[in-house]
């Protein structure tokens, strides 16, 4: 006799680098863009700019990337969000929503005007929520601190995007060594990114060890290689391999760099 059978579903997920801590991720034809409106003008850390091309590609959305339905913002540094490159891509383009961080005295006045013109859903995140964006689709922002006693009043965020049933978690630069993640209202995920320090130090690997788990990692944040003056990826490369973890995780750093893959979930019972 058989049981009952339950169908596999598969999901198409596609992952483009768009520069530093930047991606835009594609799952089922549903598109976020994560920290990938940013700038490298700033000061304070090393960071590469967004490729030319890649750059024109989404102010001029020409069709070699898929236009974004969503932009999320973890926090308002340079490297991670530009108001005037946000500025910039809401003229030229109309996405279901806009998620900012609530932060200090900015209130990202020019944005928002744009936004209210062409009505474009703007969210101010100042608190853990979860955003349901579709039947199947929700985004959840999870307030944390930022890495380093300077950033203390940083407004910085987890960012989970989960489509149907498959689940992203961007850790940002959340501060792997003060942060409760046994407390997360998620803790498995079909990919989690983190960066290099969250990667290297020990106290992040006991976290993705044992508090949080995923079918890959992937790291990010992270200078292309003309620019990778520290040799951060190297260190990197070193970490897997010393980690043993070399068939699941991936290094997100360079140019253009695209990983397209299938998730499936369920599971056939004879």
């Amino acid at each position: 006799m058989y049981g009952e059978l339950k169908a596999i579903d598969v999901m198409k997920c596609q992952i483009y680098l768009i520069g530093n801590a930047g991606i835009l991720l594609e799952i089922n034809k549903k598109t976020f863009l994560i920290d990938g409106l940013y700038s490298a003008d700033g000061k304070g850390f090393q960071t590469s700019p967004i490729p030319e091309k890649i750059c024109q590609n989404l102010l001029e959305n020409t069709g070699e990337l898929p236009s974004p339905d969503y932009l999320l913002f973890s926090h308002p540094h340079f490297d991670h969000l530009s108001e005037k490159l946000l500025c910039s891509y809401l003229t030229g383009h109309r996405p279901k929503a806009v998620f900012l961080p609530r932060q200090g005295n900015s209130h990202y006045e020019a944005c928002r005007r744009i936004m209210k013109e062409k009505q474009i859903c703007c969210k101010l995140v100042s608190e853990d929520t979860n955003y349901k964006v579709g039947k199947y689709t929700e985004i959840r922002y999870i307030k944390t601190r930022h890495l380093g006693k300077t950033f203390g009043e940083m407004m910085h965020f987890c960012i989970i995007v989960n489509v149907c049933q498959a689940s992203f978690l961007f850790t940002a630069d959340t501060d792997f060594f003060s942060e409760k993640f046994k407390e997360f209202p998620q803790k498995h995920f079909d990919g989690i990114f983190v960066n290099p320090l969250f990667y290297h130090n020990s106290e992040g690997q006991e976290i993705l060890k044992n508090t949080l788990s995923a079918e890959r990692f992937f790291v990010y944040h992270l200078p292309f290689l003309e620019d990778d003056r520290y040799h951060l990826q190297n260190m990197v490369k070193k970490d897997i391999r010393a980690y043993g973890q070399d068939k699941k995780v991936t290094v997100f750093a360079s140019p253009g760099q695209v990983i397209e893959y299938e998730i499936q979930k369920g599971e056939e019972k004879l």
